[in-house]
């Protein structure tokens, strides 16, 4: 029987926790393997998948200099003694210990951040540009010593193959799936919840940080309001990072945007359904993604989207949303006026987006990617 162990110490926030509770989540059937969890005692998963055996670590392993350090010393002794036979890490990296292991390797790409040039000239010099920087040589030396790679756009794969002259022992393209509770959306929110969200308003979902648009969603919407159009209220939910969001904070403070722009902070996964569809249409305005997951939830949701004309964007969302430069304060506020305005099309945007939606499933993503690491 081939036991599987997966790394899931980088999995804190964000699409990473999502990926391994819907990728847990969704395996139906353990013939021919077995799987194990590496994580740390306080990490959340949403459902536990109780024929995995969580192997669970002390809490100094949600630091990753610790993790990096253990990794380092201590991983392919421990592989060892538990019986790998492949070690998966979806966070994207191998130390280079495991480089000769008896084992197989596999490593999905994820973060797109640090091989795109254009977006890291954004950051000033520090820690961010830094760890971008020893991420990219990190990620593709774990890439090229890895049996097999796992691409979750063709955008990201086109991207790698190029830096890598093609030089990969084997890779497979599997997209992300969007979890159910979009479609189904069953989860009653707390009054608390409701409460914030009782009006009539526009939804941006994503963190609050350079590459994501949002002080140029908001200069849009204001440019709006100095034309006396009558607007919602503007949502940017998200956590919010560094200079960027004190600076945008400032900037809606500045400019008498209070009242009009709300940013609430993160919410609870399991509530962003009901945001989603509580809003009258979504906005996602990233300038770098690998796979869109809040494109995909909002698809799912089945919303009317303004979306970033970036890359992977149109990979994922064909013809089923409406495309704008997020660089271009006026073409966002264009697009913005003719989602007011015109109701036919934005109800024939939810019913293309929703059809859309369905090829994105995530016991499909589960059960390839499952067969893939199972095939090397």
């Amino acid at each position: 029987m081939t036991h599987i162990v997966i790394n899931a110490f980088s999995a804190k926030r964000g699409g990473g926790i999502t990926y391994l509770n819907n990728f847990l989540d969704n395996i139906t059937s353990q013939d021919g393997f077995r799987i194990s969890v590496l994580c740390y005692s306080s990490q959340k998963f949403e459902k536990i998948n109780t024929q995995a055996r969580y192997i669970k670590f002390n809490n100094l392993f949600s630091n990753p200099v610790v993790t990096r350090i253990w990794e380092a010393f201590c991983l392919r002794y421990f592989l060892n003694i538990i019986k790998t036979d492949v070690y998966f890490s979806p966070g994207g990296i191998i130390d280079y210990s495991l480089n000769k292991s008896h084992f197989k390797k596999v490593v999905m790409f994820r973060n797109m951040i640090p091989f795109d040039e254009s977006q890291k000239k954004k950051w000033p010099f520090g820690y961010t540009k830094i760890r971008n920087f020893l991420l990219s040589r990190i990620l593709l030396k774990s890439m090229k010593i890895a049996d097999l790679v796992i691409f979750i756009s063709k955008h990201g794969k086109d991207i790698i193959l190029k830096k890598t002259n093609g030089n990969l022992n084997k890779c497979v393209l599997i997209n992300h799936g969007v979890s159910k509770i979009f479609r189904k959306n069953t989860v009653l929110p707390t009054e608390e919840i409701r409460d914030q969200f009782d009006s009539d308003y526009i939804l941006y979902p994503s963190i609050i940080d350079v590459y994501k648009s949002q002080k140029e969603v908001v200069m849009a919407y204001e440019k709006l309001l100095r034309e006396e159009i009558e607007l919602p209220k503007l949502f940017l939910v998200g956590e919010e990072y560094g200079r960027y969001s004190r600076d945008l904070r400032k900037y809606i403070v500045n400019n008498g945007l209070s009242n009009h722009i709300i940013l609430p902070g993160p919410v609870d996964h399991i509530f962003m359904p009901y945001i989603y569809k509580k809003s009258r249409f979504v906005i996602y305005a990233s300038q770098s993604e690998n796979c869109p997951n809040i494109l995909l939830e909002a698809m799912a949701s089945g919303k009317a989207i303004l979306c970033s004309n970036f890359n992977p964007m149109p990979e994922f969302g064909g013809k089923a949303v409406e495309y704008f430069d997020p660089s271009n304060i006026h073409d966002i506020a264009e697009k913005i006026k003719s989602f007011l305005n015109r109701d036919e099309l934005v109800k024939q945007l939810e019913e293309m987006s929703l059809e859309e939606s369905k090829n994105y499933d995530w016991s499909t993503t589960t059960d390839k990617t499952l067969k893939s690491i199972l095939n090397i």
